[in-house]
């Protein structure tokens, strides 16, 4: 009785395991997404996605919204084809993707000439 029981079982395990698993749906950027890349000229695009796919730690960093955690992120998704595609990352929203965006059609400021401009912005006075 034991023996049939054990038989049943590892039967019952064994065809469990070689259940083929069902493959997920290739993953694509939302329209919006998409949307949001189209403001970038081919060349922005291409820098963005130089400074993406090629960028040490440094360069993703200092790209806004990015810190280690996403950097790492960005770098385990290599490579990325489209910058619509940056939105299929862990930790990348259409929000994150439209302050991108705006830093390479900012011709990617440093975070000192950034953090410069602000500071020199708000120090103006008024007629």
């Amino acid at each position: 009785m034991l023996t049939t029981v054990l038989i049943t079982v590892g039967l019952s395990v064994a065809s469990f395991a070689a259940t083929p698993k069902k493959e997920a749906a290739p993953k694509t950027p939302s329209e919006e997404a998409t949307k949001i890349a189209k403001a970038l000229t081919p060349t922005q695009a291409k820098k963005l996605l130089e400074v993406v796919n090629k960028g040490d730690d440094e360069a993703l960093e200092a790209l806004p919204g990015v810190g280690p955690k996403l950097a790492a992120a960005i770098k385990k998704a290599r490579p990325v084809k489209s910058a619509a595609d940056l939105v299929l990352i862990d930790g990348i929203g259409e929000a994150t993707l439209s302050s991108l965006v705006k830093h390479a059609k900012d011709g990617f400021p440093s975070k000192e000439k950034e953090s410069a401009n602000s500071k020199s912005g708000s120090s103006k006075k008024k007629s």
